[in-house]
């Protein structure tokens, strides 16, 4: 990443949709190219795949059900996606809306750069109404809390 791009904030989720199409980004800090750890944060633009394209294929064994999503993206040598140490990172999509959390890496096939396999996320979607009730009944709000600075 660099400067130019934008801060961290909020995210959309995407309410009300289970099925998803066109291209999304995958932001993490898992291995990169050469199959390392890597302190910059990486990403990938990739195609979403449709529910019964991914899971053509997929081994018929593969864990891919009605609440995951997947994406491919062929690099210049390669296909890319997420790797070991992206699990639980962000994939998303530009929407005329803003930005939308599409999916969190679940898992994938090593080696990352030789497979031809898609990424598999967890479709966010399939969760928003339990994520409302979490933040609406569980999550406690600090309103009335006087910040002050930590003594050295």
């Amino acid at each position: 990443m660099n400067s130019e791009d934008p801060p961290v904030s909020l995210i959309r989720l995407p309410r009300g949709k289970t099925t998803f199409a066109g291209e999304g980004v995958l932001f993490g800090w898992g291995w990169d190219r050469s199959e390392e750890s890597t302190d910059d944060l990486q990403k990938v633009e990739a195609r979403i795949m449709e529910y019964e394209e991914c899971k053509k294929e997929l081994p018929s064994n593969a864990y891919f059900e009605n609440v995951n999503i997947c994406s491919y993206s062929k690099g210049p040598n390669h296909f890319e996606g997420a790797c070991d140490g992206d699990s639980g990172g962000p994939f998303v999509q530009y929407t005329s809306e803003g930005v939308e959390l599409v999916g969190i890496v679940s898992w994938g096939y090593t080696p990352c750069k030789s497979t031809t396999m898609p990424s598999i996320y967890t479709r966010v979607s399939a969760f928003t109404d339990w994520i409302d009730d979490i933040i609406a009944n569980h999550f406690v709000f600090l309103t009335d809390y006087t910040f002050r600075p930590v003594s050295q």
